[in-house]
């Protein structure tokens, strides 16, 4: 009898041993038991210490039949990337219990409403054979443990600096879960540590405008919580985080949809209330119907002037189920808060949401793009394109182009470039076991690769940006004729790889995409605002860059100096030929050896028929005289319609006897500004083609002074510029002609300039 008692006794134990599998976010039935931490970080910190590490640890779905976790202990151990075994396991035992308490941040409280199992209540204590041990519970063989029964359950340890001391720029972190009668789980991470911060540009912030939280949970994927996302998101170099959690998410938890939004409005205002240094900023990731009544997503943002405006109005269908709101209602109901919103990854190929859930792409419905099955501009078949629908972009009301509220598109979305189908737990194969496949770059032309995805997105928006152009310049009234581009990383959680696209553990890829992997830089001069409000401003009106790691900005200067840009990116500005004449246009990268070397620089412009661009020098900061690079860049000035340009970069960085540790042997890198609009009202405008044939320059070629017989004669400036638009000389022209001896032998562009006429003329200087 005592051995049937203690065989059902130990039955009873193994209850929560079935066929439900505890993994990181794989799309598997019943709980997981994850970790997380920072895939970068600065080493030292502003007191020039050691960084401290956050490494988070979280239970989820542990409250469905049989799902519970009985965890015993949690062991860590930390190594040098290049070394393959782990030795010296992370203790705290000689810490006194209070210290040891302070390195434990970010923890769960009890909610019943939430299900949420205070962690606190689990017995935590340190010991010399595990990292952290629990001991609230107790099995009839004295065995101590934590029986996580609620759905969720967290904690952050902070690795302190003394701990981290002998390691390598780049190290490797193995995690233990130990399981009462069951196996034990791990998990494996590389960190890069840095020696400088991330680029970063005075007046502009950091953030990622499309990221998931723990208010995203459904049968695919979850996030972290707010807390623990705020301490990685800032080690790994953001400024902010839009929280666009699943708006198809929202009934699957909590008490009510609006309750769960009013909680995640609640957790945002105390989080950025007790540290307004990072921001987060409450948004929606909602699931609405396209034109063929496909489910697409958009990103739905609250308005600059109350970022806690509207309520939840979308009714939590589009995951499995379908959703009863389309695209012109949701945008109808956001625009009464006067929110605005961007297309979540709408145009590529690999945009396309899962058949599953009826998932479609945003559809641009005009004839004037190439249509579906169609080759794009640059490589890749169209599938955004079906002639045969209405548009989900342009507006059916005359007075706007685009939808009203829609400002743009998140075209660069979730950075993909190397990956494995083998082990979620430990793509980087960190003990490089040969029973493991690791990382491998991906193919560029790879729908899935992130860079694809970008240029057939740009593909879209520049043509949409040519219609603007058109009608902007045919109806000057026209509302809501731009049209943005941003960048956001759709982690979920993920500080350090994502697994959100593998199934079951069995099918799928896991990829080097993580939070803050892709920012978009906030222009932000009188700093982030209360509760995000200027960095909401410069989302919606287009006061943006898009990085990678790099940055490139843009800028003009309209009083001649290059201190203080008075036109900035997402502004259009008219500018008078005597603005014309004294701007200059203002042009820095920012790099740091993290990111390799400056590869190159383009200047793009854009008119209502045509895409020009023209390669800068590869210098950190340059100034131009404005109509002169004009000029270089469409071969004339456009005048009296607007057009549009913007700058980019290539960075590469080649990783040499450091290729094994980062699993590829270089990276390339890169960013881009949303556009500067502008407009050119010239009495008089002319180049080589069309001067009148009577103005000479004599001698041409020439080698000391040349002479010009300029309409009138009167108060003409001259100025000469290089072929990189470059200004070389400036003076008022005279009777004795200019004197060219200073400049060395070769091609220049010579502007004579008063008020009425500008002349460009070719002169060779030959010594």
């Amino acid at each position: 009898m005592k051995h049937l008692v203690l065989s059902i006794l130990l039955l009873i134990e193994m209850h929560s041993f079935v066929v439900f599998c505890q993994t990181r976010q794989t799309n598997t039935t019943g709980s997981d038991l994850a970790a997380d931490v920072p895939f970068r970080m600065k080493k030292l910190d502003a007191n020039n210490q050691i960084s401290s590490v956050p490494l988070h640890f979280y239970v989820h779905s542990s409250g469905c039949f049989g799902c519970n976790n009985e965890l015993t202990d949690i062991k860590v151990w930390l190594k040098n990337a290049d070394e393959t075994s782990f030795n010296n396991l992370l203790t705290f035992d000689t810490y006194s219990v209070q210290a040891f308490d302070s390195l434990l941040i970010c923890r769960s409280t009890e909610d019943i409403a939430w299900g949420m199992q205070a962690f606190d209540s689990s017995g935590y204590e340190k010991n010399s054979q595990s990292t952290i041990r629990f001991t609230s519970d107790q099995n009839i063989f004295g065995t101590h443990y934590v029986d996580i029964t609620k759905d969720y359950w967290y904690f952050t340890l902070t690795i302190p600096a003394e701990k981290l001391n002998g390691l390598d720029d780049i190290f490797d972190i193995k995690v233990n879960f130990s399981l009462n009668m069951e196996s034990d789980q791990q998990q494996y991470f590389r960190v890069f540590r840095q020696t400088e911060d991330i680029p970063r540009i005075q007046g502009w912030y950091r953030g990622d405008m499309h990221n998931h939280t723990m208010f995203s949970q459904n049968d695919v994927e979850y996030g972290l919580p707010l807390g623990a996302t705020k301490v990685a998101s800032q080690k790994i170099g953001l400024d902010w985080i839009t929280v666009t959690d699943h708006s198809s998410d929202y009934d699957n938890y909590g008490l009510t949809m609006q309750n769960n939004w009013d909680r995640l409005g609640a957790a945002v205002q105390s989080l950025n209330t007790a540290d307004s240094s990072f921001i987060f900023i409450r948004a929606l990731e909602a699931s609405i119907n396209n034109s063929n009544d496909k489910v697409v997503h958009c990103l739905l943002y609250p308005s600059p002037a109350d970022p806690f405006c509207y309520h939840y109005f979308l009714d939590g269908g589009g995951d499995i189920s379908s959703t009863s709101f389309s695209v012109v209602q949701a945008l109808a109901n956001l625009s009464v808060y006067d929110g605005f919103a961007y297309e979540a990854h709408p145009f590529a190929e690999n945009d396309e949401l899962s058949f599953a859930i009826g998932g479609g792409l945003w559809n641009v419905g005009d004839t004037l793009f190439p249509a579906n099955d169609s080759a794009f501009p640059t490589f890749g078949t169209v599938s955004c394109n079906d002639l045969s629908l209405a548009s989900d972009v342009y507006s059916e009301d005359s007075l706007f182009l685009f939808q009203k509220g829609l400002a743009g598109a998140e075209i660069w979305n979730n950075r993909t470039s190397i990956s494995t189908t083998d082990d979620e737990n430990n793509p980087w194969n960190v003990e490089y076991s040969s029973s493991v496949t690791p990382f491998v770059p991906m193919d560029s032309m790879d729908t899935r690769h992130h860079y694809y995805r970008f240029i057939q997105g740009l593909d879209v928006t520049d043509f949409l940006q040519q219609r603007s152009l058109k009608i902007k310049n045919s109806f000057p009234t026209v509302k809501n004729w731009k049209h943005f581009i941003g960048a956001g990383s759709d982690a979920h959680g993920s500080f350090n790889y994502s697994n959100t696209e593998m199934t079951y553990g069995i099918l799928g890829t896991i990829n080097d995409n993580a939070n803050g992997k892709i920012s978009t830089l906030a222009y932000c001069p009188e700093g982030m605002g209360h509760h995000g409000r200027n960095i909401l401003k410069a989302l919606k009106n287009g006061h943006t860059i898009l990085s990678d790691g790099p940055i490139i900005n843009l800028g003009i200067s309209t009083d001649g100096a290059d201190s203080t840009n008075e036109i900035f990116i997402g502004q259009d500005t008219v500018l008078t030929p005597q603005q014309l004449i004294n701007s200059r246009l203002v042009v820095d990268s920012y790099i740091t050896p993290e990111f390799g070397n400056l590869t190159q620089i383009t200047l793009t412009g854009i008119t209502e028929d045509s895409i020009f661009t023209l390669e800068l020098p590869l210098v950190a900061h340059q100034v131009f005289d404005l109509q002169s690079v004009l000029g270089n860049l469409f071969g004339y000035i456009p005048d009296n319609h607007y057009f549009m340009i913007r700058a980019s970069l290539r960075a590469t960085k080649n990783y040499g006897i450091l290729s094994t540790l980062y699993r590829r042997p270089y990276n390339r890198f890169f960013s881009i500004t949303n556009p500067i609009w502008i407009k050119t009202s010239m009495l008089t405008s002319a180049d080589d083609n069309t001067i009148p044939e009577e103005i000479i320059i004599k001698p041409n070629p020439v080698y000391d002074r040349f002479l010009v017989n300029l309409p009138g004669n009167k108060n003409y400036y001259v100025k000469i510029f290089d072929m990189n638009g470059r200004l070389l000389l400036e003076e008022p022209y005279s009777n004795a002609g200019v004197d060219v001896r200073k400049l060395p032998s070769g091609l220049y562009l010579a502007t004579f300039i008063n008020d009425k006429n500008i002349f460009r003329k070719k002169i060779i200087v030959s010594h």
